[in-house]
């Protein structure tokens, strides 16, 4: 696979998973339903087998290549998208603050079409959020999107990822991406984000892009590869993840945090 950081922004898939893998997977998160989480993104928290997946040897290999040495995890999130759904073009409000990638990894039900991408749209020093709001395009019509992202780059391409259950792509986390399920079936996607130690990681308290507001809290981070001497950000090590100290710091200290948001913030 090329360094991501080139000039598509995007890998290829890559295989990873068996069905019997994803059955299992799936039902050890189905223990914790998302407003249990520390936050929407902290799964790797309680799960073991999400911390065990976001450490994947073939994930880290391939994300190392473009982030080198010393890389740590930061987000985990399984995504179920129900028949006839779209999810608007964006970028990833976290990654307009710290740099990274994600990888997407198809579970359940996954189509040629479930993943779109811009290419070189990492490039382009403006997210999809900022254009809805500057320029009024719906993000939920591609042919608007491709044609807002031309106007910046003319070699620019709507990329829908051929990619299937048990794979995985990279992208960089400022690739223009959306989703869509055009089936008649649920359709499971997980959701790893990385970055590299040096950068100072916090909890986003709502999803307004350029808006966004962060709060004091920092996710838990796998430190996936190498070292870090930076120590800004809050490492767990595998025997924490599903331990009764996250379960009872979630509840204690995150769980409030998030009732508090839910209520105030906007």
């Amino acid at each position: 696979m090329a360094n991501v950081s080139g000039s598509n922004g995007y890998g290829n898939p890559i295989d990873l998973l068996t069905k019997s893998t994803i059955d299992e997977l799936i039902a050890n998160c189905d223990t914790y339903p998302d407003k249990f989480l520390p936050w929407i993104k902290g799964r790797h928290t309680l799960v073991p087998g999400m911390y065990d997946l976001g450490s994947h040897p073939v994930i880290v290999k391939e994300v190392s290549k473009t982030l080198g040495n010393d890389v740590i995890l930061w987000s985990s999130q399984i995504i179920r998208q129900s028949p006839s759904v779209i999810h608007r073009w964006h970028i990833d409000v976290e990654m307009a603050r710290w740099p990274g990638l994600t990888v997407w990894v198809g579970m359940k039900n996954v189509t040629s079409n479930s993943l779109k991408l811009i290419s070189g749209s990492h490039n382009f020093g403006i997210s999809p959020q900022e254009l809805a709001e500057r320029d009024r395009i719906d993000l939920k019509n591609d042919a608007q999107v491709l044609a807002a992202a031309q106007k910046i780059d003319p070699s620019s391409k709507l990329i829908e990822v051929d990619i299937k259950d048990g794979q995985f792509i990279i992208f960089s986390g400022l690739v223009w991406h959306a989703t869509q399920n055009v089936s008649d079936a649920v359709r499971t996607a997980m959701i790893f984000q990385y970055t590299t130690p040096e950068h100072k990681l916090f909890i986003p308290q709502n999803n307004h892009y350029p808006n966004t507001k962060y709060s004091s809290l920092q996710p838990d981070c796998i430190l996936v590869k190498g070292k870090d001497d930076f120590k800004y950000n809050n490492l767990i090590k595998r025997s924490y993840s599903g331990s009764w100290k996250a379960i009872l710091k979630t509840f204690l200290v995150h769980l409030p945090h998030n009732i508090y948001r839910k209520l105030f913030i906007r």
